[in-house]
């Protein structure tokens, strides 16, 4: 029971940083297509069109834009790295707890031997085998957490790459139209 609750924190957590994560890094298989090319501001996606729309004010310089798309990076990076922490504290304690389900049913498999005179070999083979079922079920949910941490982490480095390009792109039109 521990487990499947625990489980359902693990995904919970990781599957929400993934989508926010993953819609502020959407435009990075794009990027160079889309910021290279005439128009790009009509083809920026959200959350990003919000945070560009807001650069474009005329009252903005250089450094004032360089400071909104800074703080923009560290709003998503806060959340994602406390979704990141908590996900990897589930992905240890995940087989931990399996572990102690393995121990527990080892621990009744060994009394059941001491209550009864029989076929001992029957009975070890057969709690054992249930004793490991937690242990399995503890690395089942470890496993796949582990590896969509390392998704997460992937994302938001492309979303880094992303507000930096997007940035550079702003600044780089104010400066033109400056001159």
């Amino acid at each position: 029971m521990a487990i499947a609750l625990l489980s359902v924190h693990i995904y919970g957590t990781a599957f929400r940083s993934l989508l926010l994560v993953g819609r502020v890094a959407a435009p990075y298989r794009s990027l160079d297509e889309w910021v290279s090319g005439g128009g790009w501001r009509m083809r920026v996606p959200d959350p990003w069109v919000r945070i560009v729309g807001y650069a474009n004010r005329p009252d903005l310089d250089a450094e004032e834009v360089r400071s909104l798309f800074k703080r923009a990076v560290q709003r998503f990076t806060l959340k994602a790295q406390s979704d990141l922490f908590r996900l990897k504290i589930g992905v240890a304690a995940a087989p931990l707890l399996g572990l102690l389900g393995t121990i527990i049913g080892m621990i009744d498999t060994f009394e059941g031997i001491s209550d009864t005179g029989g076929d001992t070999s029957v009975m070890v083979a057969g709690g054992i085998s249930k004793a490991l079922v937690t242990t399995n079920a503890g690395l089942v949910v470890a496993l796949p957490a582990l590896f969509l941490g390392f998704l997460i982490r992937r994302k938001l480095r492309q979303a880094r790459l992303v507000a930096n390009a997007l940035e550079v792109a702003v600044v780089k039109e104010k400066e033109l139209a400056a001159a």
